[in-house]
């Protein structure tokens, strides 16, 4: 009895329907269940993108008008890391997600199936993004990325005591 339809690189197993003109609705609606999550996030990310720049754009602003140089070089390095951080999050959540929806359109359309290689690389990157997205939040939010760096070091810390106490 045939109950799934593996993927050519066996590493996922979708429904195995016939085609009619429901189950492509059906398989487009799949397919926006991969694509509204990323949307979601990326416009999160965006939005809380575009009210912190303009934060940072009032606060350069005020900056300038005081001549207070340090403050002033540290706002532009904020900016700078928020755009480089939206650049990140559009890529990740988009552009590496873009093949996947390709070839599910495709192949719930017209039957395309996907070399095995292709399918493994494509699962792979889908999978490498989602476990991306921590590490851009903690990198580029300062008050993260130095709680992090505490938990990191009280990490090593006791790590390296337990080490020493095996031993003695």
């Amino acid at each position: 009895m045939l109950d799934g339809n593996i993927l050519p690189s066996h590493l996922y197993c979708g429904p195995y329907l016939k085609s009619s003109p429901k189950m492509i609705f059906l398989y487009f609606i799949h397919a926006l269940i991969w694509v509204i999550p990323c949307w979601v996030s990326t416009y999160c990310y965006f939005v809380i993108g575009i009210k912190v720049y303009k934060k940072l754009k009032q606060m350069e602003n005020e900056a300038t008008a005081s001549n207070e140089n340090d403050q002033l070089i540290r706002i532009q390095n904020q900016k700078r890391n928020l755009i480089i951080q939206l650049v990140v999050v559009f890529n990740a959540f988009n552009l590496a997600y873009s093949p996947t929806y390709i070839t599910l359109l495709l192949r719930y359309i017209t039957g395309y199936i996907r070399p095995p290689f292709v399918d493994a690389i494509l699962i792979l990157i889908i999978e490498f993004t989602r476990a991306v997205d921590p590490i851009i939040t903690i990198t580029f939010q300062p008050e993260l990325n130095y709680e992090f760096q505490a938990i990191i070091a009280k990490s090593f810390a006791k790590f390296k005591s337990y080490i020493q106490n095996l031993f003695k």
